[in-house]
C-alpha cells in the first residue's frame, strides 16, 4: 500500500486497525516462508562438488 498524504480528516480508527491487521498477517507469512526457505537451504546438498555454488552464502535464520 502506498503512503498517503492526509489533509483534514484521516482514515477512521477501524480502517487503520484493519490495515494493521493485514500488515501483521503479511509479516507473519513472510517470516514463516523465510524460515522454511532457510531450513531447506540448510539441509540442501551442494549442487557443485567441493563446496557449493560460487558466490552462494547460506546464512542461518534468526532464532528469535
Amino acid at each position: 500500500m502506498a503512503r498517503q498524504i492526509v489533509t483534514g480528516a484521516g482514515p477512521s480508527v477501524q480502517e487503520l486497525e484493519h490495515r494493521i491487521a493485514v500488515l501483521e498477517r503479511q509479516v507473519a507469512e513472510l517470516t514463516e516462508t523465510t524460515r522454511a526457505l532457510a531450513a531447506a537451504l540448510e539441509h540442501a546438498s551442494p549442487a557443485i562438488p567441493g563446496g557449493g555454488a560460487p558466490g552462494l552464502v547460506v546464512v542461518p535464520a534468526p532464532t528469535c
